[in-house]
């Protein structure tokens, strides 16, 4: 009884939203964190279809996602958006598991989801910042030099080199690369 009341605690207490899908895969639980991400509570999406929190345009992916878990009968990751109740596009990360009875026939899905939007949204901008350093620094007309001490304090290794630099000296960047300088 102890271990069912933490379980419960836990599932309630965690960041991760958690769901329970039958196997038309229609929503049969669904925790605070859930609520939170998507803004449905239980009992507005209780019995609904997963589409509901799925772009339409998306749902192929979905059910490719699910006759996967269907069929491996084991753990299946994704990432895909989703749709909030207040129409928000998130993008999040699932981790899907099949719930089997005792002979093994698998009789609903356990799904943990987080939002990464952020994550996402980060990311692009930190591909985009190195793409406009990696622009501005090839294009200097200075010859310039990227590198980091050794280890033991004994010299300089190469890290990067530009184009003006090669251009300067006669060598190749990555002739230079992790040599000593």
């Amino acid at each position: 009884v102890l271990s069912r009341q933490k379980l419960a605690l836990h599932l309630e207490q965690t960041p991760l939203a958690v769901l329970e899908l039958d196997l038309d895969f229609c929503v049969q639980s669904w925790n605070p964190a859930a609520e939170k991400i998507f803004g449905y509570t239980q009992n507005e999406i209780s019995g609904e279809h997963i589409s509901i929190i799925v772009p339409e345009e998306d749902w192929e992916y979905i059910e490719s996602v699910f006759k996967n878990l269907i069929q491996e009968k084991g753990g299946v990751q994704n990432m895909n958006r989703n749709i909030a109740k207040n129409g928000d596009i998130l993008f999040c990360e699932w981790f899907n598991t099949p719930i089997v009875n005792e002979t093994g026939e698998m009789i609903a899905v356990f799904s943990l989801g987080q939002n990464i939007t952020r994550r996402r949204q980060t990311e692009k901008a930190l591909r985009i910042n190195e793409q406009r350093y990696r622009e501005l620094f090839d294009n200097m007309t200075s010859g310039v030099a990227v590198y980091t001490a050794i280890a033991n304090g004994d010299g300089f290794l190469f890290k990067d080199f530009n184009q003006s630099a090669e251009r300067i000296t006669g060598v190749a960047r990555d002739k230079v690369f992790g040599k000593d300088a």
